[in-house]
């Protein structure tokens, strides 16, 4: 087992409707992150146990709610957590040692508030500094880049992300959702970390992924990309707008697939309560078509299997 000297947890954010969604997620955690932190969940009104953080209020506030998780967390002493939303789970074999060590030391070491799974380098703007290899290739992002507090799976200083969330609940209560606090927690960071604008990065996915399937490999992904950006070229050029855009919807189901350490699907599986489609068909063409029946019948309301009992390992 990988040890690390950082107290850790893995902070799973969920709600009643999409609970069965949840336990797929973490199924999927105890199958490809070997040796992973413990889990805990927040959000989920009809369970009780110790790995169940509760919460009081308004369940729809997921401010108010994953506020009141984070601090419990604070209390039991944990540094760092690995916040990841219900629709998100891994879709390979996470990197055991990047993300139980290497990924939280360089954190601490570089007093960063958060780091995002999300690769730099995966169809992603840069805007920021492309750090060297004794910082795990980091992208440091500028201080004027629009999604620092992505709520893609990301690490979280635990000590700032309660600040930054106390203070939305006090200063702007209206921001209730997820999707609102990744448009206003820099408003409110700003307010309650110093330099919180200085200390988000992103991880150099690719680099750091470990599956072995061809959409994970590096050099097979670098060649399907360039093909992807030659077929749009010439296509630009003679095909007409009708076929390239044509091309560039099926291209973005690939594009969409985030490869890293924690591989991932953009904006996740679900969608507005509705699978994502984009997802499914990822899923379906890269010989994962059970995983995606899986998911298209829980939003049905089919359990198919996937176990209700949320116990970490």
């Amino acid at each position: 087992m990988t040890i690390t000297p950082l107290k850790i947890a893995i902070l799973l954010s969920t709600c009643d409707s999409y609970w069965p969604i949840a336990c797929l997620t973490q199924e999927k955690i105890h199958q490809f992150w070997k040796d992973h932190p413990p889990i805990y969940v927040a959000g989920v009104s009809q369970i009780k146990g110790k790995d169940y953080l509760p919460f009081s209020g308004d369940p729809r506030n997921w401010v108010h709610v994953t506020f009141e998780a984070v601090h419990a967390l604070k209390e039991q002493g944990f540094q760092y957590l690995f916040l990841i939303l219900d629709d998100h789970p891994p879709l390979g074999t996470c990197h055991t040692r990047y993300m139980n060590n290497l990924l939280p030391s360089e954190a601490m070491k570089l007093g960063a508030v958060n780091v995002n799974l999300m690769g730099w380098e995966q169809f992603q703007p840069w805007q920021g500094e492309h750090l060297d290899e004794s910082h795990l290739h980091f992208m440091h992002n500028h201080a004027d880049f629009k999604w620092k507090f992505s709520l893609h799976p990301g690490l979280w200083e635990v000590k700032s992300l309660c600040l930054i969330l106390e203070r939305l609940l006090h200063d702007f209560p209206e921001v209730t959702t997820a999707r609102a606090f990744e448009g206003q927690a820099e408003r409110a960071g700003m307010l309650a970390v110093k330099d919180v604008q200085e200390k988000t990065f992103r991880v150099c996915g690719d680099r750091y992924a470990a599956g072995h399937r061809w959409f994970e490999q590096r050099t097979k992904r670098r060649m399907a990309i360039f093909l992807l950006h030659a077929c749009r070229w010439s296509t630009r050029l003679w095909g007409g707008k009708e076929r390239l855009s044509r091309i560039d919807q099926e291209s973005s189901i690939y594009i969409k697939y985030l490869n890293g350490p924690y591989p991932m699907y953009w904006s996740g599986l679900m969608q507005q309560g509705r699978p994502h489609e984009d997802a499914l068909h990822f899923l379906t063409r890269t010989g994962q078509g059970k995983l995606a029946a899986q998911i298209r019948n829980l939003s049905k309301g089919k359990n198919n299997g996937i176990s209700r009992n949320m116990q970490p390992c």
